[in-house]
């Protein structure tokens, strides 16, 4: 679990890119990470709290891979042939 820290944003064409920093990375977490929300998805929001929620869901997804890694991890290492 590590405590992120919102930096800055940015709106680009399609949405918003969301700037966090990660004070204490590790060999295998980076120090910053940015995740976008797109405008649809941002006129649904009408809360802080639903805000909030939403950027912890993308944040979740990005760093800890929740919801993929358990399909992913047991891919590493293997080879495929195309």
């Amino acid at each position: 679990m590590s405590a992120l820290t919102f930096l800055s944003y940015e709106v680009e064409d399609t949405g918003i890119a969301m700037k966090f920093l990660d004070p204490v990375p590790t060999e295998n977490k980076a120090s910053h990470y940015v995740i976008r929300l797109s405008f649809a998805e941002l006129d649904a929001i009408s809360t802080q709290l639903q805000l909030r929620n939403a950027v912890i869901a993308r944040l979740q997804r990005k760093v800890q891979a929740v919801g993929y890694a358990s399909k992913l991890d047991v891919f590493i290492g293997q080879s495929v042939t195309i």
